[in-house]
């Protein structure tokens, strides 16, 4: 389905290559059109509550446009998992 917005042809790495070397804002807002909907999802199933988890998502598209320049290459959707991840395991570790 295309979404009309040009970027429908450019894969992650691309869209996330261009917003790191460029700063264009609409690289990274396509990323999280594509996959806003995952990492909720996905941090879902780390807490019970969604306004917490729709939280949890957020700080993760925060980690990930402040940190995109540690971005290699490679997956991007697995590399944005990955700091999904950790986001929600910290927020659930027990403290100390």
């Amino acid at each position: 389905m295309s979404t009309g917005n040009g970027f429908d042809d450019l894969g992650d790495d691309t869209l996330a290559e261009r917003f790191r070397s460029s700063g264009g804002q609409a690289y990274f807002a396509e990323l999280v059109r594509r996959h806003g909907g995952a990492i909720k999802r996905w941090c879902r199933r780390f807490v019970p509550d969604s306004a917490l988890a729709e939280d949890l998502a957020q700080e993760t598209f925060l980690r990930a446009f402040t940190r995109i320049h540690q971005f290699q290459g490679g997956n991007f959707k697995a590399w944005l998992f990955r700091i999904a991840f950790t986001v929600c395991l910290n927020r659930i570790k027990p403290p100390g």
